[in-house]
């Protein structure tokens, strides 16, 4: 007679590089069994007790744990599966300043702030939350962001949370100083340039691209040296990673587009 593996119980919905705590028992005819991963959307931690650990790897709807038994005199065997989906980490959020916006940073340093400014950042996707360090103040959901008086470090951080509870977030730093000495009226426009600095360059895996200001969208544009786009992705303020682990060693053109027009700088892939 066949040999009938006992049910695996644990979480199955978790996100990439999330886990799910795995456990089952042993029929009367097994002294024991073994844990195994039927494909690669995750790994197993441990093959051998009643409970392991399933890593998401990979996203998909069709990950798969199983639990093998013996059976003791006869040699039989039979497993029980556990099907589990990997959920997709959500993009990178972008974060740009809102339109018609006061500049915050006329008279500071580069990258920095104004303090006693009052300004409203937006993040994308929408529905995300804001949170801050240090000296900056952030109101929640809105965006608002008012420096204050103090001076010192601070950051701004948005994370947009997925339907299937995945997280992914964006960072922008700055120090605040004190800029009326400097002459700078606090309802001056923001300004708003294409220009960014790129590094390494050459690359070898991938490179950043750092703005200091940015109001809507924009987008970055990796081409080949015959037009040809070979990567595109949303622009942020502050740094943004572009990978360039899968392109071939070469000479690109990366451009950065938005309201103001386009910018573009050359760029050598090691």
């Amino acid at each position: 007679a066949p040999i009938t593996a006992n049910a695996i119980t644990g979480n199955n919905s978790i996100c990439i590089n999330g886990t799910s705590s795995l456990s089952t028992s042993l029929p009367s005819s097994s002294t024991k069994g073994v844990w195994s991963s039927s494909n690669n959307l995750g790994t197993i931690s441990s093959t051998s007790g009643l409970t392991t650990i399933y890593n998401g790897k990979n996203a998909g709807t069709y990950g798969e744990a199983r639990y093998t038994v013996t059976d003791t005199i006869t040699g039989c065997t039979a497993y029980s599966s556990r099907t589990i989906t990997v959920n997709p980490t959500p993009v990178v959020p972008t974060i740009t300043y809102a339109p018609g916006t006061p500049n915050p940073q006329a008279g500071a340093p580069t990258g920095s702030f104004c303090a006693n400014r009052t300004f409203t950042v937006v993040g994308t996707p929408a529905g995300g939350v804001w949170s801050s360090t240090g000296v900056l103040g952030v109101t929640t959901p809105a965006g608002v962001v008012t420096t204050g008086l103090i001076t010192g470090a601070g950051s701004l951080k948005y994370t947009y949370t997925s339907a299937a509870g995945c997280s992914n977030s964006r960072t922008m730093v700055g120090n605040v100083f004190v800029c009326a000495a400097r002459g700078v009226a606090t309802n001056e426009k923001l300004e708003t340039t294409n220009e960014f600095s790129m590094y390494p360059n050459p690359a070898k895996g991938f490179i950043n691209l750092n703005v200091e200001t940015l109001v809507g969208k924009g987008s970055i544009v990796v081409t080949d040296l015959y037009g040809k786009s070979v990567k595109i992705q949303n622009l942020s303020m502050g740094t943004n990673t572009v990978n360039t682990s899968n392109l071939s060693k070469g000479f690109y053109l990366v451009s950065i587009i938005t309201s103001e027009g386009k910018t573009t700088k050359k760029l050598v892939v090691e």
